[in-house]
């Protein structure tokens, strides 16, 4: 496996004429929509930008709305399920992951974990879901706890455990890690603890999603095609 920041080293090399083309790649692709089915969170995390970014209100997605959003899906697309908030505060998630995987759309969800029990994974399961993604940015307690203020690392820790143990094998369990200034120095652990429990790990570059952040925050990786390839919902 590349070391992480040769490719970071790589792809900030890129003349702007490689970036463009590769942003257009991203745009004629097959749609990827990011559905943000709660904009509520239980956590407060020091690298998300959602206390700086500006939002008429907050709550979770209707059942009138996810109604009106699958039928409104082309065919032809795949579904994440993120945005600024967490999606399983949101009760009727699994109506939304089911209507989706009826049109043969796969699924994917991004959690922190905190409420991924055995009860709503099983409920995440029976609905079709293709993919969870599970956002650990450091797997040292008290860093964790600095990171990610309001979660329990054993408690996450428990529930990607119950979830591998429950899951079909064509689901999809994923480490989510967020790469910024923060934890740099943990990246190749974080990867060694996915390979020791057979999940994939999915690296991300910090991203401010539109919001404000300190600059510390940011890595030195400057290509992004979030807004090229992705449509918010």
């Amino acid at each position: 496996m590349p070391k992480i920041d040769d490719i970071i080293t790589k792809v900030s090399e890129y003349p702007c004429s490689e970036l463009i083309s590769r942003q257009l790649q991203l745009a004629n692709s097959d749609p990827l929509f990011d559905i943000e089915a709660s904009s509520l969170c239980n956590l407060r995390c020091e690298f998300c930008p959602r206390e700086t970014i500006e939002q008429n209100q907050t709550g979770n997605m209707s059942l009138e709305t996810m109604k009106t959003v699958i039928n409104w899906l082309p065919q032809k697309a795949s579904v994440m399920i993120s945005g600024l908030g967490e999606p399983l505060l949101n009760p009727d998630l699994p109506f939304l992951v089911s209507g989706i995987r009826e049109k043969n759309i796969p699924v994917s969800l991004i959690t922190n974990g905190t409420q991924l029990n055995e009860k709503r994974a099983r409920e995440l399961i029976n609905a079709g879901i293709t993919e969870i993604q599970i956002s650990i940015p450091s797997i040292k307690p008290k860093r964790y706890q600095k990171m990610m203020e309001g979660a329990d690392l054993d408690v996450v820790l428990k529930n990607i455990h119950n979830l591998k143990r429950n899951a079909p094998q064509e689901l999809n369990i994923r480490l989510n890690i967020v790469i910024y200034q923060g934890n740099r120095d943990e990246i190749h652990g974080l990867i060694r603890y996915a390979d020791s429990i057979k999940i994939s790990p999915y690296i991300r570059r910090f991203h401010s999603r539109g919001g404000m952040r300190h600059h510390d925050f940011i890595t030195d990786f400057n290509a992004c095609g979030i807004f090229s390839s992705v449509t918010f919902v």
